[in-house]
């Protein structure tokens, strides 16, 4: 059975009624909403591999890629509130796998998924006797299975965004080059503004820029357009925890994403700490 979407208690007015207007996928009690989210669940669990993407472009593009109605577009900028940030990492023995699901991953960014090649049951398990993706030999840095400076296990971040009109969040995905961006960005909100990121209405553009080795890639450009109000962040914060269970439950492999790897694993000038 879906979440319940009950979200406001009160008849929502000014500024709060625009936004239930603007995002209809915020709005409780709404048929429509619960007969779309019901569709989002097979035997019982959530599956986010449903929803929405946007494909983070390669070779240094500028332009989102995204499926409207069945037909490819491109935007130059993604606007919309973001009501969930998860970490993600994927690994491939083959170092360009051309669409092809992940041997290994981690749906938190903590530790291997049952199954996967160095998970505690994996086929590698002895490689990485303590079970996380931390000690794993594939998260450190110089494994890149390309002779690289990068890591061999792909870290990234999935943005659930939603976009105004919509009823269920757009999945785009962060690859490795931008997600130090993400997480600088989004902590430095909290830091100097304290505005945790599903409390802002947010712009995210793409700039191009070289690699260390000189190769193009797009980089990730975040920016606030709005504070949400008081009002507006209660029901937003209420969706985000519904789209965090969704994750938490989601079959863990039905959710990656799958698209050949954005950035290329490109050797970039800075690693995160």
């Amino acid at each position: 059975m879906a979440p319940s979407t009950e979200i406001a208690t009160t008849e929502p007015g000014g500024e709060l009624a625009e936004l239930l207007t603007r995002f209809p996928g915020f709005v409780p009690d709404d048929e429509d909403l619960a007969e779309i989210l019901e569709e989002t669940y097979e035997n019982g669990a959530p599956v986010v591999r449903d929803l929405p993407r946007v494909k983070f472009p390669s070779s240094g593009g500028t332009s989102w890629e995204i499926s409207v109605g069945g037909e490819e577009k491109t935007l130059k900028a993604l606007t919309g509130i973001p009501v969930f940030i998860a970490p993600q990492r994927m690994f491939w023995t083959d170092p360009d796998p051309k669409g092809n699901p992940p041997e290994c991953m981690s749906a938190d960014g903590k530790i291997p998924v049952p199954g996967g090649l160095y998970a505690a049951d994996g086929a590698r398990a002895r490689q990485n006797p303590a079970g996380d993706c931390r000690s794993c030999p594939m998260a450190q840095w110089g494994s890149d299975l390309k002779g690289r400076a990068g890591q061999g296990c792909r870290e990234q971040r999935l943005i659930f965004l939603m976009t105004e009109g919509a009823l269920l969040p757009t999945v785009v995905t962060v690859p490795p080059s931008s997600k130090t961006i993400v997480v600088d960005f989004i902590q430095g909100l909290v830091a100097t503004e304290r505005l945790p990121y599903w409390a802002a209405e947010m712009t995210f553009t793409l700039a191009k820029t070289r690699a260390k080795g000189g190769e193009e890639y797009s980089e990730l450009v975040p920016t606030v357009s709005r504070r949400l109000t008081a009002d507006e962040i209660q029901v937003t914060k209420k969706y985000k925890d519904t789209v965090k269970a969704w994750v938490k439950n989601s079959p863990p492999m039905t959710f990656a994403n799958t698209d050949t790897v954005a950035d290329g694993g490109v050797d970039l000038e800075e690693y995160p700490g």
